[in-house]
Formats: structure tokens, C-alpha cells, sequence
């Protein structure tokens, strides 16, 4: 059955009540009725009441047709049917004002035209309330977008239709204090900026009115009183037809957040001051332990060589192992020092798993075999061997969780155990290290990863330590994206498990078997030693003589410019901390020789080891370094690594082969792109889009040069790739074409400069590839 409707008929003529009451009961509708003589009766029966339809005759004796009309609309709010009469003059007059009603003539009612009407009514009257509650959810979020703005204090702009004037809404009138203002000229506006960022902000707005390019960027504004505020502007245009039709945008003033970021620039600078004389301390700490620990671990090394009497060699030995661990104490210090100031960070270099057990258990098979603790290592068969990560670190946390193990263990077993867990995408391997020590009691192994903590304080006095080695272990972990746990039972021993993710690289055919060092041959190799402590150049020296290798000695740094500057030397062993001349400064006076004495490989010795004393080494123009204390064998594979390079691979191909070799570090930066730019996407992409069209054809050119020696059409060619790569922030190779022009006329620079070229190619071809994957 059809929905019931409830109808309310007011008519006083009974006449007409009765065509009504016979149309109704004879059409298709299901209605329910309440007739009615008068308005007072309606508005009476409408308290207990409510209609879906009020049909009402036109002429009521009681009121005015006006007045009946307004009623059902306004006070009963009822989708409203006039009935009236075929003509009738008082109608058509108030017809126009009172809308939103449907009408039928007396003399037209039939079941099926009031059938129609009272339908067409309620649809029209439901489509009404659709409209009406549309507007007023329009004007809650209006309002919403008023209150957002008032608290935000975002304001809305717009360019004028002629664009010289900026309208704008009462919030940005309140950013620059000009309350009553709601437009001003552009020209006006430019003013109000403060000097030294006119020009970019004028450059800015011709950009999005004449190329339609839009931007975000803070400026700064002089207002009232000479205060500087500072406002975060987003313009945007819209086009129609391939011309400008609006520039429009948001203005926020964000002075507070500049305020909160100048705080948290002075905070962080003060930090990092306060960092760096920490940093200072430890370094120069560092210094002062490690070089005469240098000599002390260098002589009991050769002493050891020697036929010793069993008593003595105990001794001998004692001191050594004594060094030893006050050089473990001391790089754990100093590891946590790096941690807090965030200067560790993980490698990520090709290496092979059992080189880095080997490692571990060379480092502490004596240990073991002094306490009877037999030290192993099993490694699962699906477990991958060639990785790459950072062997470095890896090795690190093994060292500390093994030498933990075995300080806690007095007899029985240490075991290292590898296993590969499935995660796709790389290779998950997780370690375990095995003990049979004292264990760990429940309460003790929620604190045990903390720094500085131990079992007991009796527990290091008997065992030493600083309680930092599994406090280390743990950051090295998280610093790799792994985890680390322990599970443990007290006078049973304890299990520590960690795991890594590294990438599989399979088996690789291009792996080199390590030789030892006993194996490499540096004879006849020519060194200059730069060093002034006495000691530490009499260790040197007893090696330099074992390796039946050639040298010459300098007792301070300005020394050893001077014997530099005479004498062709394969390799220079420079130590960094030298009165009259450091080791910084007198690697900077060789690589400043007008001749091929420059390029000479320089190996620092140094007794400090932050990374930035590192970065120092290698920034002054050193090739690479070691840390004193060092083994003899650790210092002749530096030997031998870096003249092996220096007689095979020329300077500037060495100088950037890690770059090339590595094609997944970006050999190129977007900073002055995005700064050109003003971030505009569209202007970045354009402009890589021509290096990556038009440097090939200069490559090409380079290279045919190249092939026939055009001294000019080398130069040419350097030149106009400079630009460009600068441009791109290839870095290395705007060095490398400074270098092609400046030296490509000289004769003895010849060979320097084909080998520039054939590098600066090679990196110019990875930049290339490696734009076109982000363009």
C-alpha cells in the first residue's frame, strides 16, 4: 500500500469541501484528511497535529488572503495548495509575494489533477528542505573558514583585474596594522618590504604575472613603528584560454615561528658549542693517551719477536695486555663522546661476513686462550656472505658483546652464531653470542644496556670495565636498523641476540681475497717519515727497516716540506700534531708544488679520531690515515694500498672513483636549482631537462679533442661544461674543468690532465643517468 498523507483542507465553503473530499477518495493517493472552516481552528489543531499538505481556499471570511497564506508558511512551515477561483484579481497581486506554493482553480479539481498537485507539491516542497539545509551547512562552514581564519590568522588576496592593486581580507589588514585598509597598490606593497628582499619579492611577482610561474616564500615587512614582521606568502595564478585570468593567494604572519626557529638556532649553536669542547676535551685526551701508547704497544711487539726468558715474556706480555685494555677503555669513551654528538653514522660498503668473524676472533682469541675459554663461531649455510653494510660497526658491536661474554665467563664456552631471517628486500641476519659465565639476574637485565651500568659494583672491580661496552653495542645496533636483546640465567650464562639488515650482493666475481701482511711486498718502496716524537719514529723506523723499505726523516712538519720539495717519494708518513708546522698545514704546502711532487700520497698518523678530525685529514689534501696506536701490520697495508694506487691509477681518476664506482650516491645537488627557482618545480625540471639533452653533445666534443690533443677544442669544451655542472651542483666536476683549462697547455701536466678528462666524462655520464631518473 502507498505511503499515507495527511492532508489539512481549510475551505468555509461546504461546496467546496465536497469536491475536495470526492476528488481525494477517487484519486490514487492514500491520504488521511482533517477539514477545517477557519485559520483559528488550523492554528488550534496544529498543536496536537502535523500535515504533510494544507490545502486552503483563497478567500476565507475570517482573514485576509495575504494573512492565510503567510500563516501555513511561516507558522505551520507546511508545503501550502491555494485553491481560488478561475479569475481572481487579489491573487495575481500577491502572487508575487508569496512564492513557494502551488495553486489549483476550483473549477479544475479532479482526482487526478489534485492527485498530481499534492505530489508535485511534497516533491517540491522536499527538494526545498534538500536547498535549505545545503545553505545552511554552506554558511556553517563560511563561518567555520571565518573563525579558521581569525585564529590562524590566515588571510586571503587577490590581485586586481588590471594587476596593480592587492586586495586583500581584514587579516592580512591586521598583519600589517592597517585596519581600515582592504586594498593597496602594488607598488605600495613593494615598498613595505624590507631593502635587502625587494628585489626577489618584485621578481617573484613579475614571475607569476608574466610566465605564471607561483611561489612560497617568507618575506619580511617594515610596518608601523619600524617593526619587522615576517609573512609567509602563497600566490597562485589561474589560466583560461593561455592567459592570466587571476593571481590569487594566502597570507600568514608566522613572525613567532621565526622568533621560535631563531631560538632554536641560538639553542643548537650552543649545543653544538658546548658539544665541540667536549669534543675538543676527548679529542686532545685522545691525543695524550694514544701517542705514547703508541710506543708502548709498538716496542712490546718487537720486544715479543725476540727469544725471551719465560718470566720476562709473562711480564712483557702483561704489559701489553694492560695496554691493550686501557685502549678498549678509551674507545669506549670515546664511542660514546661520537654517540652524543650524533657524528657516528653507518657505511655502506661491499664486504665479506667471515672477514669480519676472523676479525673478531683474531681480536680476541688471546684473550680467550689466556683464560682457557674456547672461542668459536658457526655460521648457518643459508646465512649470505657477501653483504654490504657497514663491516666496520658490525665488527664493533661483535667485539663488545664477545669481549663482554668472555670477561664474565671463567671457564666453559664462548660461541658466536649467525642465521639469515626471511625479510624481503634485503638480507636480515641475526647473531647470537653465547656464554657460560655468571649470567644475569631478572632484575639486572632491564638496566644492563644502559651507559655505565653493571651488575654490581663489585662485579667491576673484579672484572674492569667501564659498564659502556653493551650501552655502545646497543646504539651501534639501532644505528645499523636493528634490535638488540638478551636472554640469561644466573650462574648458567647469558645469550645476546642481534640483528642487521644489509643487502645481499650474492657472489660477486669481483671479491679480493685480503692478502696478510706478511705477504705484501713493499721493498724498495721510497718514503719520507714526518714525525717529532723520537719514540714514535724509532717504532717506525725498526718496521721501515724490516720491510727492507727506503726513507728519509723529517723531525717536524717544516722539515718535511723542505725534503718534499727536493726528493720524489712514493708515499709521505706525516703525524698531524708537530710544532714549527702541523701536519694539516705542511700537507697544504706540498699540494701547492708546482710540480708532479704534489700528488705524492700522503698518510697521516694521528692520535685523534673524531670524524671530524678525520674529515680535517682528508680536506687538507692527506689520502687517507691511521690511528695510534697501530699495529705494524695495520700501517703496511696502508703502505702498500696507497703506492699500489698511486703507480696504477692516476690522480684525478682516484679522486673521484668512489663516486663513480658507487652509482647509488648522487653525484649531484638541486640546492642552487631550487634557490634559482624559488622552488618552482616546473623551472627545475625544465633545466634538467636541458643538461640531460645538452651535455652529451659536449661530452662528444670533449672526447674527439681529447682523442686528437686539441689543446683549444679541450679548453673550449671544459669551459662550457662548467657552467652547467655548477649549475647542477656536480661539484667534482666543476674542479675537474677548472683543473682541464688551467693546466691542459702545459707539457708536463699532460698526462694529469687526460686523465681529468677521462674522469671528468665518466661523471658527467653518471650525473646524467642519475637526473634522468628524477626528471
Amino acid at each position: 500500500m502507498a505511503k499515507e498523507i495527511k492532508l489539512l483542507v481549510v475551505a468555509n465553503d461546504i461546496g467546496v469541501q465536497k469536491i475536495i473530499k470526492k476528488a481525494l477518495k477517487k484519486s490514487f493517493l492514500n491520504t488521511k484528511v482533517d477539514y477545517v472552516s477557519k485559520v483559528s481552528e488550523a492554528s488550534i489543531l496544529h498543536k496536537k497535529n502535523s500535515w504533510d499538505i494544507v490545502l486552503t481556499d483563497f478567500n476565507l471570511d475570517e482573514n485576509s488572503s495575504g494573512e492565510t497564506i503567510r500563516f501555513f508558511k511561516i507558522q505551520i512551515c507546511t508545503p501550502v495548495i491555494v485553491i481560488k477561483d478561475l479569475h481572481d484579481e487579489e491573487f495575481n497581486q500577491l502572487i508575487g509575494h508569496n512564492e513557494g506554493f502551488d495553486v489549483v482553480s476550483k473549477n479544475l479539481i479532479s482526482s487526478n489533477a489534485i492527485g498530481f498537485v499534492i505530489i508535485n507539491a511534497m516533491r517540491s516542497a522536499h527538494q526545498q528542505e534538500k536547498i535549505n539545509g545545503l545553505s545552511e551547512e554552506l554558511k556553517n562552514k563560511e563561518k567555520q573558514i571565518e573563525e579558521f581564519q581569525t585564529l590562524s590568522g590566515l588571510g586571503l588576496w587577490e590581485l586586481s583585474s588590471d594587476n596593480k592593486k592587492i586586495i586583500w581580507s581584514k587579516e592580512i589588514s591586521q598583519i600589517f596594522n592597517k585596519d581600515l585598509i582592504t586594498e593597496i597598490s602594488l607598488g605600495d606593497f613593494y615598498n613595505m618590504v624590507v631593502q635587502e628582499e625587494r628585489e626577489q619579492v618584485v621578481h617573484l611577482f613579475n614571475l607569476i604575472l608574466k610566465k605564471g610561474i607561483g611561489f612560497e616564500r617568507t618575506i619580511s615587512f617594515e610596518v608601523l613603528n619600524n617593526q619587522i614582521v615576517h609573512v609567509l606568502i602563497c600566490a597562485k595564478c589561474k589560466s583560461e584560454d593561455g592567459m592570466l585570468s587571476r593571481v590569487h593567494g594566502t597570507m600568514m604572519d608566522v613572525s613567532h615561528q621565526k622568533a621560535v626557529e631563531r631560538y632554536l638556532i641560538e639553542e643548537k649553536l650552543n649545543a653544538e658549542k658546548s658539544a665541540k669542547t667536549k669534543q675538543d676535551f676527548w679529542a686532545g685526551i685522545s691525543h695524550e693517551i694514544r701517542t705514547p701508547m703508541s710506543s708502548i704497544l709498538g716496542f712490546t711487539e718487537i720486544i715479543l719477536e725476540n727469544n725471551l726468558d719465560q718470566g720476562i715474556r709473562d711480564k712483557i706480555t702483561s704489559i701489553k695486555t694492560s695496554g691493550e685494555n686501557l685502549m678498549v677503555i678509551l674507545d669506549d669513551v670515546l664511542d660514546i663522546a661520537k654517540i652524543e654528538s650524533g657524528q657516528l653514522e653507518a657505511e655502506n660498503t661491499d664486504y665479506n661476513l667471515k672477514d669480519v668473524l676472523n676479525h673478531v676472533n683474531i681480536q680476541l682469541k688471546s684473550l680467550a686462550k689466556r683464560k682457557n675459554i674456547k672461542l668459536k663461531h658457526h655460521i648457518n649455510k643459508a646465512t649470505p656472505i657477501e653483504l654490504k653494510g657497514d663491516p666496520v660497526r658490525l665488527g664493533q658491536i661483535l667485539i663488545n658483546l664477545v669481549n663482554n661474554a668472555l670477561k664474565f665467563t671463567e671457564k666453559g664456552s664462548v660461541e658466536i652464531r649467525v642465521k639469515p631471517i626471511e625479510e624481503k628486500g634485503s638480507a636480515k641476519i641475526q647473531f647470537e653470542i653465547e656464554d657460560t659465565g655468571i649470567g644475569i639476574s631478572k632484575l639486572n637485565q632491564d638496566t644492563i644496556f644502559e651507559a655505565y651500568s653493571q651488575v654490581s659494583s663489585s662485579g667491576s672491580r673484579k672484572y674492569g670495565g667501564t659498564g659502556l661496552g653493551l650501552s655502545i653495542a646497543k646504539k651501534l645496533v639501532h644505528l645499523l636498523g636493528g634490535q638488540i636483546w638478551l636472554e640469561s640465567q644466573e650462574n648458567t650464562g647469558s645469550t645476546f641476540y642481534f640483528t642487521i639488515s644489509n643487502e645481499n650482493r650474492g657472489n660477486i666475481n669481483k671479491k679480493i681475497e685480503r692478502q696478510s701482511a706478511e705477504k705484501l711486498d713493499i721493498e724498495g718502496v721510497k718514503l719520507l717519515l714526518v714525525e717529532d716524537n723520537s719514540i714514535n719514529r724509532e717504532f717506525v723506523i725498526h718496521f721501515l727497516n724490516e720491510w727492507k723499505v727506503s726513507f728519509q726523516v723529517a723531525v717536524n712538519g717544516k722539515q718535511g716540506v723542505e725534503i718534499a720539495q727536493m726528493t720524489d717519494f712514493d708515499l709521505i708518513l706525516m703525524d698531524v700534531s708537530m710544532p714549527l708546522l702541523d701536519g694539516y698545514q705542511a700537507t697544504k704546502k706540498i699540494r701547492s708544488f708546482d710540480n708532479l711532487r704534489k700528488s705524492t700520497p700522503i698518510l697521516a698518523m694521528t692520535a685523534k679520531v673524531f670524524d671530524e678530525d678525520v674529515q680535517k685529514c682528508l680536506s687538507s689534501g692527506m689520502n687517507d690515515y691511521i690511528s695510534k696506536p697501530f699495529r705494524a701490520d695495520e700501517l703496511k697495508f696502508k703502505i702498500h694500498n696507497l703506492v699500489k694506487v698511486n703507480r696504477n691509477l692516476p690522480l684525478h681518476e682516484n679522486y673521484i672513483r668512489k663516486s663513480i664506482d658507487d652509482k647509488k650516491e648522487q653525484v649531484f645537488s638541486l640546492d642552487l636549482l631550487k634557490e634559482m627557482g624559488g622552488n618552482n618545480q616546473a623551472f627545475i625540471n625544465d633545466m634538467i631537462r636541458i643538461y640531460i639533452e645538452e651535455s652529451p653533445k659536449t661530452l662528444k666534443k670533449l672526447n674527439e679533442a681529447h682523442n686528437h690533443w686539441n689543446i683549444e677544442g679541450i679548453k673550449s669544451a671544459a669551459h662550457k661544461l662548467r657552467s652547467p655542472s655548477a649549475m647542477m651542483g656536480v661539484s667534482k666536476a666543476v674542479e675537474l674543468t677548472e683543473f682541464i683549462e688551467v693546466n691542459v697547455s702545459k707539457s708536463e701536466k699532460q698526462d694529469e690532465v687526460k686523465s681529468a678528462i677521462i674522469s671528468l666524462i665518466k661523471l658527467i655520464q653518471l650525473a646524467i643517468e642519475q637526473a634522468k631518473g628524477i626528471s
